[in-house]
């Protein structure tokens, strides 16, 4: 068994001391080792050899008593539906989320899911939405092209209701990052956020489905160290 580093980042939480972790690129998506510039074994050999080990934030995301560190994504709405989906395609590896994007948005209704921002509702207004840390999400789509794992900062990414035609083109714009010049698409550089979910699928956390539907997410500022070619 093999443990992602999503995972992995759960185990050395509370250890503050903890040693620097190092990336392979052998996830569905591996975004982190992307924002690291580690695309392949070798890569991420050389890194350790060469003890590049870099500052990392983390968001965390605390549920009441209960708490999860994100250090990729947390996304909610279309966002997660289209993961659900992505994960009964998984020998198709990567691409299997630009597969399911298309399958959700060619799907008879496009529904939105009811949330809430720091208190504020959003009834429909927004197909999906993201906390964005690094850049990278899914099989190399540019979610959030001015994020940094390193600014103490995060980016909230929403989509507008738009339609299938729309919602195509962005897609076709995402993986460059030229979606974020859209108008149906709002970036706002935050470094804390209250969500809470209406009725709809599940959250997910670095590509894991979290069964937490209200929480608190806030920046942790280089409470990792990874070890990457930047």
């Amino acid at each position: 068994y093999t443990l992602s580093l999503h995972e992995l980042a759960q185990a050395v939480r509370a250890h503050p001391q903890a040693p620097p972790l190092g990336v392979l690129p052998a996830g569905g998506g591996n975004a982190v080792a992307r924002e690291l510039r580690i695309d392949s074994p070798e890569r991420a050999v050389r890194a350790l050899l060469d003890g590049r080990a870099h500052p990392f934030d983390v968001v965390e995301c605390r549920g009441g008593s209960e708490f999860l560190w994100s250090l990729n994504v947390v996304a909610w709405g279309l966002a997660a539906q289209l993961t659900v989906r992505g994960e009964r395609m998984r020998w198709l590896g990567g691409a299997r989320y630009t597969a399911a994007a298309l399958l959700e948005i060619g799907a008879p209704r496009l529904n939105a899911q009811a949330f809430e921002l720091d208190g504020e509702p959003d009834t429909g207004v927004h197909l999906l939405g993201a906390v964005a840390n690094t850049r990278y999400a899914g099989d190399g789509m540019c979610i959030a092209p001015a994020a940094s794992a390193q600014d103490g900062a995060f980016e909230l990414v929403r989509v507008r209701r738009v339609g299938r035609l729309a919602l195509l083109r962005l897609l076709s714009q995402v993986y460059s990052g030229a979606h974020a010049h859209s108008p149906a698409v709002s970036i706002e550089r935050r470094a804390e956020l209250r969500l809470a979910l209406g009725a709809g699928p599940p959250l997910l956390i670095d590509g894991e489905l979290c069964a937490l539907d209200a929480l608190e997410l806030r920046v942790l500022p280089a409470a990792l160290r990874l070890y990457g070619a930047l």
